[in-house]
């Protein structure tokens, strides 16, 4: 990858990449998401961005269903909330203090992802890439199009407000 990149990108710009193969377009990808850590310097994302990435290579899981692939990243917040919420219900006065802090850490995630309107963001992004009436049929039985319609929606259903598309997934008109 090059020596000192920098990338500025304000709020409402849109941005792409174009880079030979091997320049380090996947590197700064894997970067920004967090996927590795920088051998050198550091990458700053604003406190306030929430990223979503549509993958380059699609793996659904064979028995989940449009609506599942698409809610799935929202369920392992709402999965982490309702551990918080028992671990805080059975919590002792001596660990109260650190189960308050666990049930807030899991809330915020919970609200960063908009969790309490989840299923209506998912039905929306959903409609947008045209998916809504297969909301019920395996991911795996869609077409290969389809399929990476269904990595779009999956990713806005997280509101996002960084959006990160690779090369395969930009077929979006």
């Amino acid at each position: 990858m090059s020596e000192d990149v920098s990338i500025e990108v304000r709020a409402g710009e849109k941005a792409g990449l174009i880079g030979a193969n091997g320049c380090g377009k996947s590197t700064l990808i894997r970067l920004l998401t967090k996927a590795e850590d920088c051998s050198a310097g550091t990458v700053t994302l604003d406190a306030n961005v929430r990223l979503a990435l549509v993958p380059q290579h699609l793996e659904f899981d064979p028995a989940a269903t449009v609506r599942t692939v698409t809610t799935g990243s929202l369920e392992s917040a709402f999965t982490a909330l309702r551990e918080a919420e028992d671990l805080l219900a059975r919590a002792t006065d001596q660990d109260m203090e650190k189960a308050l802090a666990h049930y807030q850490r899991a809330r915020d995630r919970y609200d960063e992802v908009d969790g309490d309107a989840a299923d209506a963001n998912a039905t929306r992004a959903l409609q947008q890439v045209r998916l809504a009436e297969r909301a019920d049929l395996l991911a795996a039985e869609l077409s290969g199009g389809q399929q990476n319609m269904l990595a779009i929606a999956a990713a806005i259903s997280q509101r996002p407000n960084l959006l990160i598309m690779t090369s395969r997934a930009t077929t979006w008109t």
